[in-house]
């Protein structure tokens, strides 16, 4: 692919950010986001994928505590808990600090999460309101988006596969500054690309 064409990005996370272990990778990217990995094989992803194209945040500060069957960590908005096996409901938690909601503030792996919604895919056909895919913001606090599935970007502009099984899930827990939440994710996923105004011709109305 042309150079001009190629997506500039910069997946490589700061290496203060890492918390690492047997099968799981966790990254402390921001105060309210968290990138959580597990891969059976130990093989975890660095490449930018169609979603995330930036990972090299500044280092925040965190508290890390741990022993040989869990850790914690603890940001000024989060508090992870993890036993270090398999991702699990059971053993792996992010709760949002600041009391938004008794319990609908802790994420559990696996949970679907209840937010405020994100965008629809396409609006064809779409006559009146439509569902929404989920989004980043949540009354409870807390939102995630899953990206396991989707497509790695390689350095030459084009699409490769993930391997099969691993687990790559971003956390969102920004409470209910919204501001900041959406802030964080066009950082970690970069601009949004816009037509130039000359490809949409002349406009005229009379109002």
């Amino acid at each position: 692919m042309k150079s001009h064409l190629v997506v500039p990005t910069s997946p490589l996370a700061n290496p203060a950010s890492l918390v690492t272990g047997d099968g799981y990778r966790i990254t402390v990217l921001d105060a309210g986001l968290l990138r959580l990995e597990y891969s059976p094989t130990g093989r975890f992803e660095d490449r930018p994928s169609q979603t995330v194209l930036n990972r090299d945040f500044p280092a925040v500060d965190f508290h890390l505590a741990e022993n040989d069957e869990e850790l914690e960590i603890h940001t000024d908005r989060l508090h992870l808990v993890y036993d270090k096996r398999p991702f699990s409901p059971e053993g792996l938690s992010v709760q949002a600090k600041g009391n938004f909601s008794p319990h609908a503030s802790v994420w559990r792996f696996g949970q679907r999460v209840e937010n405020l919604g994100g965008t629809a895919r396409t609006l064809d056909d779409v006559d009146g309101a439509c569902e929404l895919e989920d989004g980043i913001h949540s009354r409870n606090g807390i939102a995630v988006v899953d990206d396991s599935t989707t497509m790695l970007l390689t350095e030459d502009g084009w699409v490769a596969p993930r391997d099969s099984g691993n687990v790559d899930v971003y956390v969102f827990g920004y409470g209910r500054d919204y501001k900041e939440a959406l802030k964080t994710f066009y950082r970690l996923t970069g601009k949004q690309p816009l037509l130039p105004r000359f490809a949409l011709g002349n406009w005229w109305s009379r109002y």
